[in-house]
């Protein structure tokens, strides 16, 4: 037991011994953060990247409402359109 400024800590402390899993034939998909999914084929999928893409879009749609008259109805349509996610019109 420990006490620390934000409380009270217990720590535990216990040996292990790993047990290898059996090996099987059966197909696997390793998904992770480069690749979106690995087949143990080794074909692989691409990340598809939906983040990057959607701050892309959503930074053209800010470029183009700053270009815009400030109070003009046309900033004001065009800020609620970047703030939506749809296209400004």
């Amino acid at each position: 037991m420990k006490r620390s400024v934000n409380g009270w800590f217990a720590t535990l402390t216990f040996e292990h011994q790993p047990v290898p899993l059996p090996a099987n034939d059966l197909p696997c998909i390793d998904v992770g953060v480069t690749t979106f999914a690995k087949f143990t084929d080794g074909t692989e999928i691409p990340n598809p990247r939906i983040y990057q893409n959607s701050q892309a879009k959503l930074r053209r749609r800010k470029r183009r409402v700053a270009r815009r008259k400030k109070g003009s109805p046309a900033e004001t349509q065009g800020s609620q359109a970047g703030a939506k996610g749809s296209p400004a019109y």
